[in-house]
């Protein structure tokens, strides 16, 4: 369970940075 919790963390980070270099280059 922990485990999955990690690896949403991660994934919403990653797609956060994605959207700043984004909303940045825009």
């Amino acid at each position: 369970m922990v485990r999955v919790i990690h690896r949403l963390l991660i994934l919403n980070v990653k797609l956060a940075d994605v959207n700043i270099i984004n909303y940045n280059n825009v």
